[in-house]
């Protein structure tokens, strides 16, 4: 069983003729015994808010537990609109 589609085909598309997607730094963090793992691109909007395209795969870290069978994996692809900050002087 395979892949339909190309997900990161499908981002291409979207992003190429919109344009000014960036990578953003990678996220690689243990939070307990689960170890996320973060990448993508983002843009800044008119007004300082931004459009972000990621990929977070969450999964067990800790070899004892994936040992015993802990072998789980989230993986998430994720298309977010982030608002722009708060204006504190309104």
């Amino acid at each position: 069983m395979g892949i339909a589609h190309d997900p990161f085909g499908d981002a291409d598309a979207y992003e190429r003729p919109l344009g000014g997607f960036r990578p953003i730094t990678p996220i690689d963090r243990d939070r307990g015994p689960i170890h996320v793992h973060a990448f993508g691109e983002q843009r800044v909007l008119q007004g300082q808010g931004a459009e972000s395209l990621m990929v977070i795969d969450q999964h067990i870290g800790d070899p004892r537990r994936r040992e015993a069978g802990e072998t789980g994996v989230s993986l998430r692809f994720v298309h977010q609109f982030a608002p722009p900050p708060p204006n504190p002087s309104k």
